[in-house]
């Protein structure tokens, strides 16, 4: 029996490492484990978290609209709510104004009491109590939960009721404080004159046609009431543009002699830039109001061709001022796109049982007959009122409503 030597080499030995001796890990050395690719657990959670989050917002966000975005239904309870006890005198606007919509249901309760809306609703939001002057009465149809926000209105008088219709929507009922207006100049717009400045001085008369005057062809040129842009809202008051470069329109009233146990107080108004002249605000220089009664200047505004803000006045007046003369001039150097907005009003010191605002925004009712005589102020001449002298280049063009 043959024993293999251990000092012989073996086949393997003799012809070198075989395959597998090849690969041996050297001596105290084992063999890792495979590796094997693993994806973190925390993206994934992050990532739940926020489709949770963005799914639990949504839902939130839902309900919130469900309870503050007016529906059909909502709206109609409403209108029904202020149709049981529309009066005469009552104002209506919605709250805020940017929502609203369907004011036909308004309009409709309105017509149900024999009453037009159309020169009864406030389109400036907020609400203006300078533009509901005249009314008794307010109504606010509120949306998207702005009833809530009756502080931040600010309004001078009391809340007389609130109704609630859910949907974020209801009615609200506001006094307006009693008028003190003796003379308003756009619901008076009939009883004062207009003239139109000409080169050399003299002034050219304008036909009134019951809603406005009428200056010859060129609208721009002619003066009325209407709803315009003007200090980020839309307000009604007279658009008022100067008829070329350095000269003047000018409107003219008699100030009335007050009521028994009532007194003149002032003369109070506003005046601005319409929504086209601020956008134009390259063009002109400043408009230039000024105001004289009797032979005494009591404003001076200048309005700057960029501004879209309200400029503010009050002169007060004395007892004398009764009868005498009340002269508006609006002019501007370079008078294209000088288009400005003007509001003013002859004030008492007490209210006014009958005060000149009464019975609607003065905008789309016909003119009430004229009571005090136009003011008939001396000119030099007074030339035919189709000859209104060189019209503004056109470069400078003023736009057309």
């Amino acid at each position: 029996m043959t024993t293999e030597s251990p000092n012989i080499a073996t086949e393997s030995q003799a012809h070198g490492p075989g395959p597998r001796a090849a690969h041996r890990l050297p001596s105290g050395l084992r063999a890792a484990e495979p590796v094997r690719a693993r994806s973190p657990l925390w993206p994934a959670l992050v990532g739940l978290a926020l489709l949770l989050g963005a799914g639990g917002w949504s839902f939130a966000h839902h309900q919130q609209l469900a309870a503050t975005v007016p529906t059909d239904e909502s709206l109609a309870a409403a209108a029904a709510a202020m149709a049981k006890d529309i009066q005469p005198g009552d104002a209506a606007a919605v709250y805020p104004g940017w929502a609203a919509a369907q004011t036909w249901r308004l309009q409709s309760a309105w017509k149900a009491k024999g009453l037009n809306i159309a020169d009864h609703f406030l389109q400036s939001h907020p609400p203006d109590p300078w533009d509901a002057d005249g009314h008794s009465r307010l109504w606010l149809l509120t949306t998207h939960g702005w009833q809530g926000k009756l502080d931040q209105l600010g309004w001078p008088g009391k809340v007389l009721q609130q109704v609630d219709v859910g949907q974020g929507t209801g009615a609200v009922l506001l006094e307006v404080p009693p008028s003190k207006t003796l003379l308003d100049l756009r619901r008076q717009l009939g009883q004062g004159k207009l003239d139109l400045e000409q080169p050399g001085g003299t002034f050219a008369p304008c036909r009134f046609d019951g809603q406005q005057f009428r200056c010859g062809s060129d609208e721009w040129k002619d003066v009325r009431g209407a709803w315009n842009e003007v200090a980020g809202s839309r307000h009604p008051c007279l658009f008022i543009q100067s008829p070329a470069d350095k000269m003047a329109t000018r409107l003219s009233w008699t100030i009335p002699t007050p009521p028994a146990g009532t007194q003149l107080a002032e003369f109070r108004g506003r005046i601005g830039n319409r929504l086209w002249a601020v956008r134009s605000g390259n063009e002109g220089t400043p408009a230039k109001l000024r105001v004289r009664v009797g032979k005494r200047e009591v404003v001076a505004v200048d309005v700057p061709t960029a501004d879209f803000n309200w400029q503010t006045f009050a002169a007060p007046l004395q007892a004398t001022d009764a009868g005498q003369a009340l002269v508006v001039e609006v002019r501007a150097d370079k008078h294209a796109w000088r288009q400005v907005c003007l509001e003013a009003r002859v004030l008492t010191d007490k209210p006014l049982a009958a005060p000149a605002t009464a019975g609607g925004l003065g905008i789309f009712a016909p003119q009430a007959a004229v009571i005090a005589p136009a003011v008939a102020l001396p000119v030099a001449a007074t030339p035919a009122a189709g000859s209104m002298g060189t019209p503004p280049p056109a470069a400078g063009a003023p736009a057309k409503l």
